[in-house]
């Protein structure tokens, strides 16, 4: 029973059980998990592409702007910035381009 609810996902991202991330190991690890759902939803919305001439292209569009958000996460988390549990993603990334002095 117990290994079930881990795999419960809560609608309020506060709520989710996370691990702490403390060292380069972790970010990195959190990174690559990703990186790898990032080219899972670009792997189906590029496979379901021809959709966005249809009624379903919600289908394809949901899962690309997936892909962008996973793949956003990733790059600031290869930087030790911890982003799992946010979806404002505009902030982490104009904090990042202040931090590297790119705008």
């Amino acid at each position: 029973m117990e290994d079930e609810n881990r795999s419960i996902a809560y609608l309020k991202m506060h709520k989710n059980p996370t691990k702490d991330l403390k060292s380069d190991e972790d970010y990195l690890r959190w990174s690559e998990k990703c990186l790898n759902e990032a080219n899972a939803y670009f792997e189906v919305s590029f496979r379901c592409k021809d959709m966005i001439h249809n009624e379903f292209r919600n289908a394809f569009l949901t899962n690309v702007s997936f892909a962008c958000e996973l793949y956003l996460k990733y790059l600031l988390l290869i930087q030790n910035i911890d982003c799992r549990k946010e979806h404002n993603l505009y902030n982490y990334l104009r904090n990042y381009l202040k931090k590297y002095k790119l705008i």
